[in-house]
């Protein structure tokens, strides 16, 4: 591990994000002993001495750099970037100029169309058939809220977004004829976990990966004193094989969260039941969707 570090430039950050995308394509294996070796396909077409090496044609006009995140500090420019008030910067002046950032409306129109098929087949699950409240936390354009609404015109439903992303995402329930049936509360959860209304159920779609052990710890809190006994969390994410080799759109989408969130990751469906039970919720069901997404359960006894 400490070679590649050596060799590449690369943080431990980015050795992980690296290795997990290499791994689920089957270009490299992990050895017992930590190390990582080529697998035969490498060998035959990605080393530069191989007669049927092919790296020019993949690498010609490729000039992105890579991420300041995965990179060891050596220069004065990546240590501000990693430091945790040069990040904070970097974030803020992020979304005052990038259309993509969290919250403005691009963002969430990019997200509905990514992620709806996930969210209908979660809110078409039997599992939310008897709850009469449910909390959507991080809720984006509505893509649980709005199928559930549609499908169960007697529940209540209350999405939970940043402040500055109720108004969008108003604009997509009433698009779809729902903004009556869906409370929209604007909270940001991992400042003011404490303030996550009561309900049944509490649902959390394609959000942790973004977070750390610790802020994922503190929201996990959050609902548990918010869910009613009996009550369950609901997690719904792409996550990894116990080898943390697979699936490949898994290990896409945990290379973006090592490289541009501050300490974002895909999980093991183990991990996620760790977290619970740290939190005090015991771990449930496990139940797939659509995409590669899955559900895990979590229970206030």
């Amino acid at each position: 591990m400490q070679e590649i570090i050596e060799d590449t430039g690369l943080n431990m950050r980015g050795v992980e994000a690296f290795s997990g995308v290499l791994r689920a394509m089957g270009l490299i294996s992990r050895q017992p002993n930590d190390t990582y070796a080529l697998q035969p396909i490498a060998r035959e077409y990605l080393v530069s001495n191989s007669p049927y090496y092919v790296g020019f044609s993949l690498y010609r006009g490729v000039s992105r750099s890579i991420p300041h995140r995965l990179l060891r500090p050596r220069t004065a420019l990546v240590r501000c970037l990693q430091h945790p008030l040069g990040q904070r910067l970097y974030e803020v002046i992020l979304f005052m100029v990038r259309p993509m950032a969290y919250g403005r409306l691009k963002r969430l129109r990019e997200q509905h169309s990514r992620n709806l098929a996930a969210g209908v087949a979660a809110a078409y699950s039997s599992c939310f058939d008897a709850p009469r409240t449910v909390v959507d936390i991080a809720g984006g354009s509505g893509v649980f809220a709005i199928p559930l609404a549609q499908r169960r015109s007697e529940i209540a439903i209350i999405l939970i977004e940043l402040p500055r992303s109720v108004a969008h995402t108003q604009k997509f329930l009433r698009a779809y004829g729902v903004e009556e049936r869906v409370q929209v509360l604007g909270l940001d959860v991992l400042k003011q976990p404490e303030h996550i209304p009561p309900g049944d159920s509490i649902f959390i779609g394609n959000f942790i990966h973004d977070l750390g052990d610790a802020d994922c710890l503190k929201l996990f809190k959050g609902c548990h004193r918010a869910l009613r006994e009996g009550g369950s969390l609901w997690i719904h994410e792409r996550i990894w094989n116990d080898a943390k080799d697979g699936p490949l759109l898994t290990a896409q989408w945990h290379f973006i969260m090592m490289s541009y969130s501050r300490e974002g990751k895909q999980r093991t469906a183990g991990e996620i039941k760790s977290l619970m039970l740290k939190a005090g919720l015991a771990p449930g069901e496990q139940i797939g969707t659509a995409l590669g997404f899955t559900m895990l359960q979590g229970i206030r006894k």
